[in-house]
């Protein structure tokens, strides 16, 4: 089977750092974020536990910042300026935006602005004006006590003007509202600077901002954030925001075992990604206990807490309305353990490093640890909040490289003593040619990424520069290894140069900026009309075999302007498949895939500089509409009730089918009216399921099938429980956790003696039902109406599958393979992965052996992955009995490949019984030694595909898997006539 994997940078960093903290909120409504705003001279507070570091940090005393922002063509001030100053590191600004908000103050008629409380740390500023150009100031460390006032902005005339309105949703403007751009793609994962303009009373807001791939937030505390990409130009822009109103939940955090509150730390609320109007949130927890949730989601939300001793063993759940406040809310936690030590700078354990946030994750728990505060100035630290199990530790701070995935052990005590080591890294300076500002410089490693090097490799992403007006160049804290340095400029120039990193700073290197091909057009809908908003890729259709993860910031996708056209730049040579994707990712990127008659696609081959035009995509129109009413439980009109139309989608191969709704496109929410009527419109054509949540979020409807031009009526039901026993071989599980995935999900852990639950307040509609011990694993399904349900579940006993690995060409054991074992349904897949990030995931040994255990009964798959790839050097079905040990016998696997990552240059596709040439790439080996697209292979070496089998004859010629220098004797069918090559491999 073809794998293909693309993985942004952002699945190592953001899923392990942001996964936990932003949760399952999307990109629209990003809930939970701080949003303080200064006016110059003003007085920034914190509260509870934020203030007692405020005050031990005022010892030293905040620092103070101050400047001018003044017009770079004559000097002359400029008045009415936004000066935002935000967290200048990755991890504060995503994880730690509660700690360290974005500062926002305006300039004076002199041009000048201050800001008077700083806490320490590291900072990006940014000017705003109309009809300037956004000005910033490199990345400033700010110091306790420190007294800048010579932070000063010098702006430019130029880029364009991005405008609109903020409203709610239910109508009416939204005053005071924070409108914030960042540069996107890569650079949005680096924090970049802030560019910020405040709504005026009419909810209108003005930015003028450079050319390029942005992403803009709107805010306000009493709304869910909404977020949108833009792709600018020279021409002004209108972008709107209709924000739906955020709910809000104080209470008190309480000690389970005292009764007594619990002071310090933070709390989060996650939501279930069913709700409306807002994302997860976080809060400080005060020396009270006590806290203030602010823009959730609504529905049913499960509140965590964490803090110095203690953590929360269960959530504890609520169930909110839209906007809607819930008060005297009481969050259980139980006793916690920590890990604390010193950070030190590597080679010199008493060089302790100030500053540094650490943390400790747990995939198969989704449990996490923090450091609440960051590391002192002798390097001490202290993560709390953890309960038994492994984690992955990480930590982030000025000055140095990172440090991800180094696994530890919560048993039955706190972790003291442990030493973390920050390397430094180096320094690399240079410049690109022809000089050339804001030109995005990243590095990818350029060794093949596994799972036994991807943290290692994931420390790339916080290496990042942009070229200054003379095209120089600065990274720093480059850690040691093998690069590749990219770099990216807006108008398309592409360049790299290959970088080999020890502990020496590096000057002078030069990356050359060469021309690339580009492809643009416009996207119409299927009225004629310009479609805006809507995001266009562009794949490459021929590629050699072999995983790829992208580090390089490459764009291959855009979103539309105004007029609906685009231009996507940077592109190599060669065919691709351009798409317009609408807001629905499962299905578009499916169709684009698959269906290569859509006219929101079409398929262009591009020459090396090549500037391809005139492109049209044609999109579905938005112009549908669902009608209905929506009744109360009692049968009476239900008014206010929010109501959304979700497109119904087929989820990918392998994709679980549960998850298509959160592919789908969904319609912004509408209020029912006194007689519980209701209207959606900008509906594309498809089917839909119309969700309904009742007033206070106390009951819920859904009907699917709903096409634009129905009009339907749809019922509240009340929640209800589910209640039921958990049980092996006829006796009860006293500890499992169960999770129930439907239209409302729910998830328990639980320790009951009798091995009973319950689940309140569940949605009426179908449930999957899984359960996970260590006793072992059962699944079920229920319908689920107004009234209380049982459901027992009888577990199946884990099963233990074992084999041996051995070299399809020398049949050789194969030590230190990597296995991985999962059902056919998706059983046991996280829990493997999680075992992998912990080091705790089974490999073969020295005789090629190996022992997977906790393998559900049923069909599944075996694979043996390498440590330094993501695609499987071999595979192995198998039917596990309940409580059995199964014996896959002798596995044979394209063993590992010594040395650097090779290429034949060419890409080879399984037909059937057959092997045959897709792609050759020109000036690659292949090509060279004669071989051509079409030609099926029928032997390697003298060994026949069909002995091999061709899945296994397609590893061992796939790029990547084959090293540098290895020659392979190729027996081709050419139009049924034979033909015999020899290829040797190059770099890759």
């Amino acid at each position: 089977m073809r794998r293909k994997l693309a993985v942004f940078v952002g699945l190592v960093v953001v899923v392990l750092l942001l996964w936990w903290w932003k949760g399952r909120g999307g990109d629209t409504h990003e809930g939970g974020r701080a949003r303080d705003t200064a006016a110059a001279g003003s007085k920034l507070t914190e509260g509870g536990a934020a203030a007692q570091r405020a005050r031990e940090r005022a010892k030293l005393g905040p620092a103070k910042l101050a400047g001018r922002v003044t017009r770079k063509a004559d000097g002359s001030p400029v008045a009415g300026a936004t000066v935002a100053i935000a967290a200048g590191d990755p991890v504060p600004k995503f994880l730690m935006a509660k700690e360290s908000p974005t500062l926002v103050t305006t300039t004076d008629a002199n041009g000048a602005w201050k800001v008077e409380r700083v806490t320490p740390g590291a900072y990006r500023i940014a000017a705003t004006a109309k009809g300037l150009l956004p000005g910033q100031l490199p990345k400033l460390v700010v110091a306790a006590g420190e007294d800048r006032r010579d932070l000063d902005l010098a702006l430019v005339a130029g880029g364009a003007l991005v405008s609109g309105t903020v409203t709610d949703v239910g109508g009416g403007p939204i005053a005071d509202a924070r409108v914030t751009a960042v540069r996107s793609g890569i650079r949005e994962l680096q924090a970049p600077a802030d560019f910020v303009a405040v709504t005026g009373p009419d909810g209108r807001y003005e930015l003028t901002l450079p050319p390029g791939e942005l992403r803009l937030t709107a805010s306000h505390d009493d709304y869910a954030d909404g977020s949108q990409g833009i792709e600018l130009g020279k021409e002004p822009m209108t972008v709107d925001f209709s924000l739906v109103p955020g709910a809000t939940i104080r209470g008190q955090v309480v000690a389970r075992d005292s009764g007594k509150p619990v002071s310090g730390g933070l709390i989060r609320a996650e939501g279930n990604g069913r709700g409306l109007g807002g994302g997860d949130g976080f809060a400080s927890v005060d020396e009270q206990g006590a806290f203030v949730l602010r823009g959730l989601s609504s529905g049913e939300l499960e509140l965590s807490a964490l803090g110095p001793g203690y953590a929360s063993e269960t959530p504890t759940i609520v169930t909110i309305g839209i906007g809607e406040q819930l008060d005297d809310v009481k969050v259980l936690v139980d006793h916690a353990y920590s890990i604390s030590g010193r950070v030190v700078r590597k080679g010199k354990p008493d060089d302790g490093l100030t500053g540094i946030v650490l943390g400790a994750f747990s995939i198969a728990s989704q449990a996490f640890g923090f450091s609440i505060d960051p590391s002192d100035s002798d390097g001490a630290y202290k993560i709390v909040g953890l309960k038994k199990g492994s984690y992955n530790m990480f930590a982030f701070g000025e000055g140095s490289v990172p440090d991800v995935g180094t696994p530890v052990e919560i048993v039955d005590r706190d972790l003291d003593n442990v030493i973390v080591e920050l390397d430094a890294g180096v320094t690399i300076s240079g410049r690109v040619e022809p000089a050339a500002q804001d030109v995005s410089m990243s590095l990818e490693p350029t060794g093949p990424i596994g799972f036994a090097n991807m943290f290692e490799a994931a420390k790339a992403i916080v290496v990042h520069a942009d070229t200054d007006a003379t095209g120089a160049f600065v990274l720093h804290n480059v850690p040691a290894g093998s690069f590749t340095l990219h770099a990216n400029s807006e108008d398309g120039r592409k360049g790299s140069q290959l970088l080999v990193v020890a502990q020496i700073d590096q000057s002078g290197v030069v990356v050359k900026l060469e021309q690339r091909a580009s492809v643009s057009g416009r996207v119409v809908d299927t009225s004629g009309k310009p479609a805006a908003g809507v995001r266009v890729v562009a794949q490459a259709t021929k590629k050699d075999d072999g995983p790829t993860f992208s580090f390089n910031g490459r764009r291959d996708g855009v979103t539309t302007r105004n007029d609906g056209s685009f231009t996507i730049v940077g592109l190599e040579a060669g065919e691709y498949t351009v798409s317009a994707q609408d807001g629905d990712a499962f299905r578009d990127r499916g169709t684009a895939d698959k269906d290569k008659t859509s006219k929101a696609i079409q398929t262009v081959t591009l020459a090396a500089t090549e500037a391809k035009t005139g492109i049209t995509l044609t999109v579905e129109a938005r112009d549908g509409v669902i009608r209905g009413s929506v009744i109360a439980p009692d049968g009476k009109p239900a008014a206010d009730a929010w109501v959304t139309a979700s497109l119904e989608v087929k989820p990918l191969d392998g994709v679980p089918a549960r998850f298509a709704r959160f592919g789908g496109d969904r319609s912004e929410p509408v209020l029912t009216n006194a007689d519980g009527q209701f209207v959606i419109t900008r509906l594309r054509k498809g089917s839909f399921t119309v969700e309904v949540e009742g007033p206070k979020g106390t009951s819920r409807a859904e009907k699917p099938g709903v096409k634009p031009g129905d009009s339907v009526t749809i019922k509240l039901v009340s929640f209800a429980s589910l209640n039921g026993k958990v049980t092996v071989g006829g006796q009860p599980v006293t500890k499992y956790t169960i999770a129930c995935n439907g239209p409302k999900d729910a998830k328990k852990h639980v320790e009951a003696a009798d091995g009973t639950y319950t689940l309140e307040r569940l949605a009426a509609g179908s449930y999957e039902c899984d359960v996970d011990s260590d006793a072992g694993e059962g699944s079920a399904k229920i319908d689920v109406g107004s009234e209380p349900e049982q459901l027992d579940i009888a577990l199946k006993r884990w099963a233990t599958v074992t084999g041996v690995a051995v070299d399809v060409l020398t049949k050789k054991p194969v030590p230190g393979l990597i296995v991985m074992a999962g059902s056919e349904d998706g059983r046991g897949g996280q829990a493997a992965f999680a075992n992998i990030m912990t080091g705790r995931a089974p490999t073969t040994d020295p005789n090629g052996r190996f022992t997977v255990d906790r393998i559900p009964a049923g069909t599944g798959t075996v694979s043996l992955m390498p440590k330094d790839g993501f695609t499987p050097l071999g595979t192995r079905p198998y039917t596990a009995t309940e409580g059995g040990r199964i014996d896959l016998g002798t596995i044979e696997v394209v063993a590992p490949r010594t040395g650097d990552a090779g290429t034949f240059g060419m890409a080879t596709e399984v037909e059937g019984d057959k092997l045959v040439v897709s792609s050759v790439t020109d000036g690659g080996p292949a090509k060279a030694a004669g071989v051509q697209v079409g030609d099926r292979i029928m032997a390697l070496d003298g060994r026949e595909v069909a002995s091999l089998t061709p899945g296994i004859a397609k590893l061992l010629l796939s790029s990547g898997t084959v090293g540098v220098g290895q020659t392979v004797a190729l027996t081709l069918e050419r139009a049924g006539t034979p033909v015999q090559v020899s290829v040797t491999s190059v770099k890759w």
